[in-house]
């Protein structure tokens, strides 16, 4: 008789145990939580930021001068291309 109480309050720590670990508020067991959670971060600041200060200058010369520009100019300097292959969302390689 002595074993079988020792063996049901042994049982009822444990499932009590168990809940208490499954079901408190304080404790958090979320292993993928992101830890960054809780910090907000303005993003309109990080732009102005990043707009102020550029990691690489606009290049002089070079290719990197045509970037961005108008392909009207890029053909009356140099020409037609040879080849031309459509590409993604309506743009066109040139070779």
């Amino acid at each position: 008789m002595k074993k079988l109480i020792i063996r049901v309050v042994g049982v009822l720590f444990l499932v009590g145990f168990l809940i208490y670990l499954f079901y408190s508020p304080r404790l958090k067991f979320d292993v993928l939580e992101n830890p960054n959670k809780g910090n907000k971060v303005n993003r309109s600041e990080q732009v102005n930021k990043s707009n102020n200060h550029a990691e690489n200058p606009k290049p002089k010369e070079g290719v990197g001068t045509w970037v961005g520009k108008d392909i009207k100019v890029l053909t009356s300097k140099f020409g037609q291309a040879d080849r031309v292959y459509p590409f993604r969302d309506g743009y066109k390689n040139y070779v």
